[in-house]
């Protein structure tokens, strides 16, 4: 599956997902169960599964987020921020690697 947005394409090998460069040669790991595209905003961050855990990458294979999150979706109202699931707690991922936890009175509106 080839990605335009990023100029690489997702490829298999071995049961295992990871990314190619237009010359073939292989910028995100094959080590992954699925691969795509994040929409966060940002060109070249992608979406990982790993071991039914998400995380996320950039497009050179740099780990941002390790793959230890239950749910990670695109925060719309969030420049650049990606709200996650882990453990039955959330909060935001930033594109830098930084994590900020939502505890359960905010949750809930409290």
């Amino acid at each position: 599956r080839f990605d335009d947005v990023n100029g690489l394409a997702f490829v298999l090998k071995n049961g295992c997902m990871g990314a190619v460069n237009g010359r073939g040669e292989e910028v995100v790991p094959c080590m992954y169960a699925s691969i795509e595209s994040c929409h966060c905003g940002i060109p070249g961050v992608f979406l990982v599964r790993q071991d039914n855990k998400y995380g996320l990458v950039y497009k050179d294979g740099f780990v941002i987020h390790p793959c230890i999150y239950n749910r990670i979706q695109y925060a719309w109202n969030m420049v650049h921020l990606i709200f996650f699931e882990k453990d039955g707690q959330s909060g935001y991922l930033d594109l830098y690697g930084g994590t900020t936890w939502v505890d359960a009175e905010s949750q809930s509106g409290n």
